[in-house]
């Protein structure tokens, strides 16, 4: 008899730690420029026609995937675009956020997360993206040698008919990101006014993407260059030739 109720007890606390925690996050979401697994810290895009927002978890998303970037010391909006489709902030009242196209500003006496300012409170990692992680951090602005900025300015895009599979990526295209922008999701299996726990995805900082893309030589830079490779030319050949 004893045997038999042991062996009972053994299987009930078996079956519970089956039994996944209620509010338990099952999709962790990552920007980097092109990995495919989420990655430890976060990671410079340093091209930005071409970069990867992934799924680490074993749930797709529903439509729409949110892509929130916080321009560097309040720069304008960039267009954020998945294959020809082009996409500006604003949209559509979901999640907790109210669709509005205009920025919001995060900085220093702003409260919270990013997600916070935005209206968004994402289980899990989410409130790890703070100011002062961006900023200040040893892998946030200054540790990537990128001077703190003095302020954020928050652009939240509804990419409609985009969804991020399981344990999947999406390569998306940023054009006109500023330097010292942040970029990172938020998404949910289920579309609503708001997102059921359990069912939503959010960027941790550890998983951020920064946008620090090399400088465009100037055309004046660019024709002293290319002047002076016309003067090495020439003595090169005046040698040759003897």
């Amino acid at each position: 008899m004893k045997r038999t109720v042991v062996l009972f007890t053994l299987l009930i606390g078996l079956g519970l730690m089956a039994v996944p925690a209620f509010g338990q996050v099952d999709f962790n979401l990552f920007v980097c420029q092109s990995c495919t697994t989420g990655p430890s810290a976060p990671t410079i895009i340093n091209n930005t026609a071409a970069f990867n927002v992934g799924d680490a978890g074993s749930h797709a998303s529903a439509s729409p995937l949110l892509i929130i970037v916080d321009t560097y010391n309040g720069a304008a909006a960039p267009t954020v675009s998945f294959g020809t489709t082009d996409f500006s902030p604003g949209g559509t009242a979901i999640y907790g956020w109210n669709g509005s196209s205009s920025a919001v500003t995060f900085n220093s006496s702003s409260p919270g997360s990013a997600y916070a300012a935005l209206g968004i409170t994402p289980e899990g990692g989410g409130s790890s993206e703070t100011f002062s992680n961006w900023n200040s951090s040893p892998e946030g602005l200054t540790g990537h040698g990128i001077p703190a900025a003095t302020s954020f300015s928050l652009f939240v895009y509804e990419l409609t008919g985009v969804t991020l599979p399981a344990m999947g990526v999406v390569t998306l295209d940023l054009e006109n990101g500023t330097n010292g922008s942040f970029v990172i999701r938020y998404a949910c299996e289920v579309m609503g006014s708001t997102c059921p726990d359990g069912n939503e995805g959010s960027t941790p900082f550890t998983t951020s993407g920064i946008v620090d893309t090399p400088p465009v030589p100037e055309p004046a830079s660019m024709a002293l260059l290319g002047t002076a490779l016309l003067g090495a030319y020439g003595l090169l050949r005046r040698k040759l030739l003897g």
